[in-house]
């Protein structure tokens, strides 16, 4: 089952892609993300997260109303959601079934101004201290596990993070202005991939999948370095995020979000 699975992410990603069915999710959705089970995670217009499957259907779904809108969820680990509200610096895990299982205030642990967060392999939280310029692992009682040197020293210009996400025993820290900085699991900065002017992107296996400020589809190969187009079917029109899971492709336009099979 790997190796068919891994056969379908470099034919995906390498060759043009046979879209097979399609579901449209009933609710327009302010923010989506997925999981590895093909799961997907959309906010609504009444700041409510729901949980579908790869069919589109409901499984469960959460709200909060004294935070209002969450601002990212990271749901690499399906069994360890991460919902981010920054205007209240409030982190929230979920369990699989979307039921509370942890509520942090970065404020608490003197963390301040924090804007980007995400969860480790490890059930810590990732975290950029723009106060003390460094990438850092805390646990949920605040503790820093591992930090980055200063990198207002290494990269000698401002560094404002929009987006952590960690993979493959890295962990990539976007600035649109300045591009992706890679570290490794123990925050130790890496390189920098001079992508700018992303919002967002995935990292699935040894890929990352963007779409660039001219709005085209792109693949970048950690291994080899080259970056390309990725080659979509001409009937797709989808001009928001997409991502990608094993099997499927989740594309959105103005606030709906479709479901392909592959």
């Amino acid at each position: 089952m790997l190796s068919k699975n891994i056969s379908a992410l470099f034919l995906f990603l390498l060759l043009p892609v046979f879209l097979f069915g399609q579901f449209l999710l009933p609710e327009k959705s302010l923010y989506f993300t997925t999981d590895g089970l093909a799961n997907l995670y959309s906010v609504n217009k009444a700041y409510e997260i729901t949980k579908y499957n790869a069919k589109g259907l409901e499984n469960f779904r959460y709200s909060n109303t004294r935070l209002d809108a969450p601002e990212f969820i990271d749901a690499t680990d399906p069994f360890n959601i991460l919902v981010f509200y920054p205007d209240y610096q409030t982190v929230i895990l979920l369990d699989r079934t979307m039921t509370e299982t942890a509520v942090l205030n970065l404020i608490d642990f003197d963390f301040f101004n924090i804007n980007a967060v995400a969860v480790s392999s490890d059930n810590k939280l990732w975290i950029y201290d723009e106060l003390n310029f460094r990438l850092k692992k805390i646990d949920r009682n605040g503790e820093v596990m591992q930090e980055s040197d200063d990198l207002s020293l290494l990269l000698r210009k401002d560094f404002k993070p929009n987006f952590i996400t960690e993979r493959e025993q890295k962990v990539f820290v976007n600035d649109p202005e300045v591009g992706i900085l890679v570290f490794d699991f123990f925050g130790q900065y890496i390189k920098t991939l001079e992508f700018k002017g992303l919002e967002e992107f995935q990292v699935f296996r040894d890929f990352i999948i963007f779409r660039d400020e001219a709005g085209v589809l792109q693949k970048y190969h950690l291994k080899s370095l080259l970056v390309s187009p990725l080659k979509m079917p001409e009937n797709f029109s989808a001009t928001g995020k997409i991502r990608y899971e094993t099997g499927y492709l989740f594309a959105e336009t103005d606030g709906v979000i479709a479901i392909y099979t592959l």
